[in-house]
């Protein structure tokens, strides 16, 4: 199944015309991924693989919108179990963006992605300046150990987060920035958990977004859809995890999905350091 959900700013009034724009949120395929295979771990990210879309012509926004304080205010803990909030970073510029870790389509490449933003603010020098966070809208399954498990398929790097806000705060937090999320029904049969090895019984699809926040708290750059890898994959069991509708996202990324070099370069705008 697949549920198309409409883009949304990262500030619903700010930028309601981004609403209009549709994108696809995560959903489940029962379908086979392509090249599956049960050999070991593979946690490299080659460069470029052939006959990939190397384009990319990102849907992106340049603003300059306050948090709301309920996003600052919402505890959230980390991959670590250690407790903080948005607001405890103030001083800090932000990359933030929406995942679910049994995601088959999308998230998968938000996560490589997103991994590779990190690795560019560490070459940089500015991990203690930047913090890239990826924040989970399934709380229930994406407790803090499946997120450091999840983090570890990929490679940690010292500027790059994992977090929940619970079970009570996540719909909350996420509205706040115009994210929506709904639990829908899976697929039958189901797909197996890459992590538990059990059938999955419920989905979540969602906006997807992606913003920079400046150290005093607004949002200066935000993004709204799929990310274009460029040609860099996911790790062996996340990949082979993805439904044919994932393969053909890392393949073929839509127009306007976003890169690397497009966060990289807000990042260099918003620190005033090379990224």
């Amino acid at each position: 199944m697949s549920t198309t959900f409409m883009r949304r700013s990262a500030a619903a009034v700010a930028l309601a015309a981004a609403a209009t724009l549709a994108v696809a949120g995560c959903s489940s395929s029962s379908s086979t991924p392509a090249g599956s295979s049960s050999a070991a771990s593979d946690t490299s990210m080659p460069a470029n693989m052939p006959g990939m879309d190397m384009s990319s012509s990102a849907a992106t926004t340049t603003e300059d919108t306050p948090v709301s304080p309920t996003a600052l205010s919402t505890p959230l803990t980390d991959q670590n179990g250690n407790s903080f909030t948005l607001g405890s970073l103030k001083g800090k510029t932000i990359v933030l963006t929406d995942i679910l870790t049994t995601c088959q389509e999308v998230c998968p490449m938000t996560t490589v992605n997103i991994h590779d933003v990190a690795a560019a603010v560490h070459a940089a020098g500015l991990d203690s300046s930047v913090a890239v966070l990826e924040g989970t809208v399934d709380p229930e399954r994406d407790v803090p150990s499946r997120l450091l498990a999840y983090q570890k398929l990929y490679g940690p790097q010292p500027a790059w987060s994992l977090f929940t806000a619970g079970t009570g705060a996540t719909e909350a937090f996420w509205e706040s920035f115009g994210v929506k999320f709904d639990r829908v029904k899976e697929d039958d049969p189901a797909p197996t958990d890459w992590l538990t090895g059990k059938p999955l019984t419920y989905d979540i699809d969602h906006d997807d977004a992606i913003l920079v926040i400046d150290p005093t708290g607004h949002i200066r750059w935000s993004s709204h859809g799929m990310a274009n890898t460029t040609g860099h994959q996911p790790p062996k069991e996340i990949y082979d995890f993805l439904s044919d509708e994932g393969h053909d996202n890392l393949n073929h990324p839509p127009a306007g999905s976003w890169t690397v070099a497009d966060v990289t370069s807000a990042l260099t705008t918003v620190t005033g350091h090379k990224v």
